[in-house]
């Protein structure tokens, strides 16, 4: 096995495992008891989805993915921020964390 196969065959697992993941993650959005369950699985999907154009790099053979990528983790990252600060300032008036779907 020549390493170019083996690193081929090594992403395409990978990239299953994380469809796999973004799955699981999905439904926690969707199911998750508290808004702090459905703030962690959207962080953790934008985690996925940064992986994802990774992976997306390697197999594609383009660094432009890895700009992508970058660009996915930070505005992951700054509506993570955003969320929780929403959630501490309806958790400081007294109110129930809730989103408006629930």
């Amino acid at each position: 096995m020549t390493p170019t196969l083996f690193l081929t065959f090594a992403t395409h697992v990978s990239m299953t495992v994380l469809l796999l993941s973004a799955g699981i993650l999905t439904l926690r959005l969707m199911r998750g008891p508290s808004a702090a369950d459905r703030l962690v699985a959207v962080d953790m999907l934008g985690l996925v989805a940064a992986a994802c154009c990774a992976g997306a790099a390697l197999l594609a053979g383009h660094a432009a993915f890895l700009d992508v990528a970058l660009g996915v983790a930070l505005v992951s990252f700054l509506g993570t921020a955003a969320f929780a600060g929403l959630l501490e300032r309806a958790a400081d008036q007294g109110g129930a964390a809730r989103l408006p779907a629930e």
